[in-house]
C-alpha cells in the first residue's frame, strides 16, 4: 500500500483543533486545506496562521524526516519564504496520532501568506522575480543531504525519467506516442551518458503554479515557496527545468519568458558548462 491509493486521513475539524492543543499548546479556529494525499488544515490563532498537518498512513515516515531536516536547513541559512517547523510541546519536530491502528506524523508549519501564483496575472517582472527566488532556493541547498533524498523508484525523478519509457505505449494518438518514444530515445543517446557529470543536490522540484506563493499587494513579487512532498536527490539543473515547466504554460511569448526566467535565476546560481 503506498499513499497514493490511501485514502486521505478523515479528523473532523473538532479533532484537529483538539490536536492542535495536545501537542501544541496552540488554540484557535481551522480551515481544512486541499491536500493529495495527506489532510490539510489552516489553523489560526493569537495573530498568527499555521498548517496542521497529518501525513497519510501509508506515507514513508523517511520523507517526513527529510522534509523537515529540509526546512530546518533553510531556515538555517536563513532562506526567506520558506514553511518554518513548529517544534511540539516536548520539542520534537512532529507528533503520532493513530489511523486505524497504524501511527502516523503530525506536524505544524508557519503559514506563508499570500496569493498562488496560479491566481494571478502572468508578466515578465513576475516570472524575472521567480527565477531569483528559485535560484536563491537552488543555492541554499548547496550543501545540504539527506539519505532519504535518494528515491530512484519515485515516478518525479527527472534522474530516473527513463524508467517510465514503456508508459508511451499507453498513449492513443499514433503521432504523439511516437513523438514521446523519440524523445526518450534521444534521452537515452545524449542525455543519460551525460548525467553522471552533471552537478546534483537535494531538490524541492515542484515550484508549480498552487506552490509558489506570491504578495498580494504586488503579484509580480514572490513571497514564498510550499509543499515539500515531491523532494529528491537529482542533477541540480533539472531544480531550473521543472520551475521553466510549470511557469511557461500558456506563456504567449516563450522565449522571451524562457530568457528572463534564466536569467535571473543565474543571478543567484550561476549554471555552469
Amino acid at each position: 500500500m503506498t499513499a497514493f491509493i490511501t485514502g486521505n486521513p478523515t479528523f473532523t475539524t473538532a479533532e484537529l483543533a483538539g490536536l492542535a492543543l495536545q501537542h501544541f499548546g496552540r488554540q484557535g479556529s481551522i480551515r481544512p486545506l486541499p491536500s493529495e494525499r495527506d489532510q490539510n488544515a489552516r489553523l489560526s490563532c493569537d495573530g498568527q496562521d499555521y498548517v496542521l498537518k497529518i501525513a497519510n498512513a501509508a506515507e514513508d515516515t523517511g520523507q517526513i524526516d527529510l522534509q523537515n531536516a529540509t526546512m530546518l536547513h533553510l531556515a538555517c541559512v536563513g532562506q526567506p519564504g520558506i514553511p518554518r517547523v513548529v517544534p511540539t510541546l516536548s520539542g520534537a519536530d512532529r507528533a503520532l496520532v493513530d489511523i486505524n491502528g497504524r501511527p502516523s506524523p503530525l506536524r505544524l508549519v508557519t503559514w506563508v501568506s499570500g496569493t498562488p501564483l496560479a491566481e494571478t496575472p502572468r508578466g515578465i517582472p513576475q516570472l524575472t522575480n521567480l527565477g531569483r527566488f528559485m535560484g536563491g532556493l537552488t543555492r541554499s541547498m548547496q550543501g545540504f543531504g539527506h539519505p532519504q533524498a535518494f528515491r530512484p523508484d519515485f515516478p518525479w525523478s527527472l534522474d530516473h525519467v527513463i524508467q517510465l519509457r514503456d508508459h508511451a505505449e499507453d498513449i492513443a494518438d499514433p503521432a504523439r506516442r511516437d513523438m514521446v518514444k523519440r524523445l526518450f530515445a534521444r534521452y537515452e543517446a545524449q542525455v543519460l551518458p551525460r548525467l553522471p557529470g552533471l552537478r546534483a543536490s537535494v531538490l524541492h522540484q515542484d515550484a508549480n503554479d498552487w506552490n509558489v506563493i506570491t504578495d498580494p499587494a504586488d503579484p509580480a513579487r514572490i513571497a514564498g515557496l510550499i509543499d515539500f512532498g515531491d523532494m529528491c536527490h537529482g542533477r541540480t539543473v533539472n531544480e531550473l527545468a521543472i520551475t521553466l515547466a510549470y511557469a511557461l504554460l500558456d506563456t504567449p511569448d516563450l522565449y522571451s519568458a524562457l530568457r528572463v526566467l534564466i536569467a535571473a535565476f543565474v543571478e543567484r546560481f550561476p549554471l555552469k558548462e
